[in-house]
């Protein structure tokens, strides 16, 4: 009798935490642009926009030579309205040059419906939203 009660309890413990593996997220990629050329590296982050309704989980993705895939070690959307927020820089001196080097970092953020299914949004940075600075490295 104990014996199938215990059975019974870690039944139903196995149960409940299989099916509470929280909301689906959808595999979003694209291409990222800074003034018209694509970034070189940063991050995509996607936040629910609670104001609008949507208080799901946040996603994120790497953007890398101007591209991101929420599949390559980001984690995807949960679609809806999003507080899209892209960082990122655009190397400007010439590769090799470290005494010189200088970049264009950015940050522009905006708000996006997107949906429930696996897509793709291109997104181009405006000029404004960057500013030059210099670097005390090697260019990526």
């Amino acid at each position: 009798m104990i014996g199938r009660f215990v059975l019974g309890i870690a039944c139903s413990l196995l149960l409940v935490g299989c099916g509470s593996q929280g909301p689906k997220t959808y595999r979003l990629s694209g291409n990222v642009t800074f003034d018209g050329q694509p970034a070189a590296v940063g991050r995509i982050d996607f936040v629910p926009d609670a104001s609008r309704g949507n208080s799901a989980m946040a996603g994120f993705a790497s953007i890398k030579n101007g591209t991101y895939d929420t599949a390559a070690g980001g984690i995807g959307s949960v679609g809806g309205p999003m507080i899209v927020t892209v960082a990122g820089s655009l190397p400007q001196s010439p590769a090799g040059d470290t005494a010189n080097a200088r970049e264009t970092v950015f940050e522009h953020t905006f708000t996006a419906e997107l949906p429930r299914e696996a897509s793709t949004l291109d997104i181009a940075v405006p000029a404004s939203a960057g500013r030059e600075v210099q670097r005390s490295g090697p260019s990526p």
